[in-house]
This record gives structure tokens, sequence and C-alpha cells, in this order.
């Protein structure tokens, strides 16, 4: 293997003017310009001078911020997108794309104060996933409607609203579920598939299995 040697430093003028040409005081030398290189001068040992001149962020913004970053960059709206299908796109966003399915139906909204959540197409009661797989007449209802829809003036559910498209099984969940609170904290995302709401991976390997034990992958027939 060939190493390359372009770009590297072979002497190094010394405060005497004099020419260094050891490697380990060459190497001496970089340690000591890079140490030296923000610090000041007569200065003890402690803190970056800098320090407190920046306003500091608290871990929850830090991580409100990060998520807008990566959903400007990727160009990823509010909520779980339907889709993210992509031309041109990275062989990891091709990855995800494949895998999209299954892994926007593994992610529940955590309800808060719901200013995201739609009642019918989103996941919010972990165990049966989104309730217009359960509507008993989809051709009639509102797609749209946000979860705080369905909550009346005093704070419960709405039944009159959306009773007669579910049935009786479906209608337990629902009465499981708190309703959305105003001065609640925002709505967050939770794994469907962990009791704490975290990625697990023996979780979500069992539910899957069980959801699906007939790969339609071609890759996994080997017969």
């Amino acid at each position: 293997m060939a190493r390359r040697r372009r770009n590297k430093i072979s002497a190094f003028r010394l405060q005497d003017n004099s020419w260094c040409y050891d490697d380990a005081m060459l190497k001496q030398e970089a340690i000591d310009f890079f140490s030296n290189l923000y610090t000041v001068e007569g200065q003890p040992p402690g803190p970056f001078p800098g320090r407190g001149y920046f306003l500091s962020i608290s871990r929850p913004n830090f991580e409100r911020l990060q998520r807008q970053v990566l959903r400007c960059k990727y160009r990823v709206g509010d909520g779980i997108p339907d889709t993210i299908n992509r031309h041109n796109c990275s062989f990891i966003w091709k990855s995800l794309m494949k895998v999209w399915e299954d892994l926007k139906g593994s992610v529940c909204w955590k309800v808060g104060n719901d200013q995201n959540i739609r009642f019918w197409h989103d996941c919010w009661i972990p165990h049966i996933g989104p309730l217009i797989n359960f509507c008993t007449n989809p051709n009639v209802i509102d797609n749209d409607v946000r979860l705080c829809a369905m909550v009346d003036e005093y704070g419960r559910w709405d039944w009159p609203q959306f009773r007669s498209y579910v049935d009786d099984t479906v209608a337990m969940h629902i009465v499981a579920m708190k309703p959305p609170v105003p001065h609640n904290n925002a709505d967050g995302y939770m794994w469907r598939w962990s009791k704490k709401g975290n990625f697990n991976i023996a979780d979500t390997f069992g539910a899957l299995s069980q959801a699906s034990n007939n790969p339609t992958d071609d890759k996994w027939n080997w017969a």
C-alpha cells in the first residue's frame, strides 16, 4: 500500500530561526502550536474565555431545533409523512423508502395538546393503529378532522360524533385513552411496539414477526 507523502511537513522553523528536521521534535512542536492557538497568554488554565458570551440552549429545545433542521434539510413537513419517495436520492434514503410503510406503522403519536393529530388517519392508539382501518363507513367521515374536534366542552370524548362508525372493541380502546388537553405539552412520538415508548429491537422483532411470518421479499426465498 502506497502512502501519500504530499502536504507532509518535513521541516519546521523554530523560534530561534533554526530549522528542525527531527520527527519527534516536529510532532511536539505541532502539538504545542495547536495547544496554544486558542489560549490567552498569562491566563491560568480553566474554562474557555468566550464561555458565557453565547446563549445556552436546553436539551428539549436543542432536540426540537435538531428536528427542525433535519425536516428542512430533507424537505419533510410536520407530522409523519405518508410517503418519502424522492428521485435521485442517496442509497440510505432509497433503503428507507422500501421500509417506510413498516416504519410509519411503528411510530405512534403521544397525545398532548393535539396540534397535529388526525383522529382517523394517524396512529394515536398504540394497540390498534389508525382508526380508519376499523371505520364502518369511511365514505362519510371527515378525513382531516383533528383529535381536539372530537372532545366536548367539558374535556371528554364527544361520542355522538364518531360512536356510530366504530364497533364496541374499538370504542373500548378509545375509552382507555385520555383526551387531549390544551395546556398539556406538545404532541410527541413514541415507538408503538415498546411498553415505554422507546425503540427496542427485541419488542419490535417480536411484534412484526407475529404480524407476518411469510416474507414477501424474493431475497428470503431460498427454495
